[in-house]
């Protein structure tokens, strides 16, 4: 009886060690455990919510602009309207200019969709459509020195 005992604190000791040591382990790697855990699980933050890739840089010299690929995912398709997000980038410490002009290839095939002219001070866009299925800019986001855009668009495919 009394090797019961012994045997049962025993284990009992031992499970509460390996408890305490998961737990320290967990609370002390969690920032790249989440990591690995996220990439080896291949979950990824939905285009919905960053703007999807980014396919296309064009650098100006004081800044870049980034033009992210045309997002229409869904849950279960594609949606039927979707947008592509645009991002001014300024280098290093500078400033984005005043006054930005952009002509935009939305899809990838050479024609020009859309062109923008954008005050950075007032975050006023102007847009000037060239494609039937881009429907209307969302207002100008500033993120610090960076301006971030996103155009409401039809999917043409649909």
């Amino acid at each position: 009886m009394k090797a019961i005992l012994k045997l049962q604190s025993a284990l009992g000791y031992t499970w509460a060690a390996l408890c305490l040591i998961i737990i320290l382990g967990t609370f002390l790697g969690l920032n790249s455990w989440e990591q690995i855990l996220a990439k080896r699980a291949g979950i990824h933050v939905s285009p919905r919510f960053s703007g999807g890739e980014v396919r296309q840089t064009v650098d100006h010299g004081m800044y870049q602009t980034l033009v992210h690929r045309p997002v229409f995912d869904g849950l279960l398709g594609e949606r039927t309207e979707g947008f592509v997000q645009i991002d001014w980038v300024p280098h290093g410490k500078q400033t984005l200019p005043a006054i930005l002009e952009e002509e935009v290839d939305i899809d990838g095939d050479a024609a020009i969709e859309i062109s923008l002219r954008i005050d950075t001070a007032r975050n006023e866009v102007q847009l000037t459509r060239r494609a039937p299925w881009v429907l209307d800019a969302e207002p100008l986001i500033a993120a610090g020195a960076e301006r971030i855009l996103r155009v409401q668009l039809r999917n043409p495919h649909q």
